[in-house]
């Protein structure tokens, strides 16, 4: 059995139950991972491979179709690297999903969301952004973390016997997608693997710079946008909200907010594809910031505000307030049991005026101050919740000691296989 890990969001698209333990699988490459994406109004399957973090994008509808042409598509991948055509319908073959898992790896995650930012930029520049173009592309992207990975299209030579060295070099068509199948994404160009882009791939984790975070904060408060936009400020609010969240929120999810605060549907307004991949590398930049911080132990976060005194805690909070809007429900009944947790976020964050009473009693600044201690409480209490094993339900329900025994003996229960230990 060939399983593909699923986000919940993929699983509940297609209506799957997954399977709890599956197995190794058998396959050359390994294990898959995906994702349901959008861009506008075409839904997408975004799957990337645990080991050499190879990328794929399939179309999602029709759902029952996905099995079928994630093999197709990895087969027309595997033959576009070099792979010799029996080696590439085998591994196809032994990859077609027979049933699916819940996604188990953070680490092939982020390599997902990364993957959507970047195909999200080349749709916004190109009306005829399709699956098989996305999985062109996906053929050159380069990985930064794990470190080891780099190329993932060289790992999937190695893994194949193939050198890493030369295969970018050279020239190979892309395989045609069938003529006359429903699954099919229409008639295709005969394209061929380019070079990969040679502008440098900025570290992913690496912190911005003062230069860099005045560089984000010119795109995001031009005129006629800033009304709506988030600044720096209230970005890492936000970020720090959803790193803290009980559940994880993907980029596809809370992407839409930075650019329109209100309704989350305004585009970004980019001008260009070189200006949309460096902001977007930007905003993920100061998102992995704040995520790393809280993975270390000790937490060790100085808000963006107690680091340079142009950036407005106000606002800072205010995006903290906004990714609450994220899993509200949970939020609200935590905030119901620890309201002091929350008291420096509200009072800071409303759109009222603080009182001036406020800052001279000193209260401003203990808001302040304690926020980074407050992150490490809510973030401590989701992972405890999460630890806590889930109630184990009867399927049926339980059977009182004088009600008629369910095996059928017209006993009473406590007098039949109620009764230790005389069992039936």
């Amino acid at each position: 059995m060939t399983v593909l890990r699923c986000t919940a969001k993929l699983l509940k698209a297609m209506k799957a139950t997954p399977v709890e333990s599956p197995l190794a699988p058998s396959n050359r490459l390994g294990e898959w991972t995906a994702n349901l994406i959008r861009y506008g109004r075409k839904a997408y399957v975004l799957a990337a491979n645990e080991n050499t973090r190879l990328g794929l994008m399939i179309d999602a509808a029709p759902y029952a179709g996905i099995p079928q042409r994630f093999a197709d598509q990895l087969h027309r991948s595997l033959l576009a690297l070099g792979v010799a055509q029996e080696q590439a319908e085998v591994e196809a073959a032994a990859s077609r999903p027979t049933a699916f898992a819940r996604s188990n790896s953070a680490s092939v995650l982020a390599t997902i969301n990364r993957y959507g930012l970047d195909m999200e930029a080349h749709h916004h520049f190109n009306d005829e952004s399709t699956s098989e173009g996305f999985s062109r592309r996906l053929l050159h992207t380069l990985v930064l973390r794990p470190a080891h990975i780099g190329s993932p299209a060289d790992r999937v030579r190695e893994v194949f016997g193939l050198p890493p060295s030369n295969w970018r070099s050279q020239t190979r068509p892309w395989p045609q997608a069938p003529a006359a199948d429903e699954d099919a994404t229409g008639p295709q160009s005969n394209p061929t693997v380019g070079t990969p882009r040679a502008a440098a791939v900025a570290d992913p984790g690496a912190a911005l710079s003062p230069t860099e975070l005045d560089a984000l904060n010119a795109f995001l408060q031009q005129p006629g946008r800033r009304e709506r936009t988030m600044d720096p400020a209230m970005l890492e609010g936000y970020a720090a909200a959803l790193i803290v969240a009980p559940e994880m929120v993907l980029p596809s999810d809370w992407l839409p907010w930075v650019w329109d605060i209100d309704a989350g549907r305004a585009p970004a307004g980019f001008a260009t594809a070189a200006q949309a991949q460096r902001i977007y590398s930007l905003v993920m930049r100061l998102y992995n910031g704040v995520a790393r911080a809280f993975m270390a132990e000790p937490v060790r976060f100085t808000p963006l505000y107690q680091r340079e005194a142009r950036w407005d805690a106000r606002r800072w909070c205010q995006g903290f307030l906004i990714g609450l809007d994220f899993d509200e429900a949970l939020w609200l009944e935590l905030m119901d049991k620890e309201l002091a947790w929350f008291t420096p976020f509200v009072m800071l964050g409303e759109d009222e005026e603080i009182p001036a009473e406020e800052f001279e009693s000193g209260n401003v600044e203990r808001w302040k101050a304690v926020i980074p201690t407050r992150l490490v409480q809510m973030r401590d209490h989701w992972r405890r919740q999460k630890e806590v094993p889930a109630l184990v339900r009867r399927a049926e329900p339980k059977v009182g000691r004088n009600e008629a025994c369910p095996c059928g003996s017209g006993r009473k229960f406590k007098k039949c296989c109620g009764a230790a230990p005389t069992l039936h």
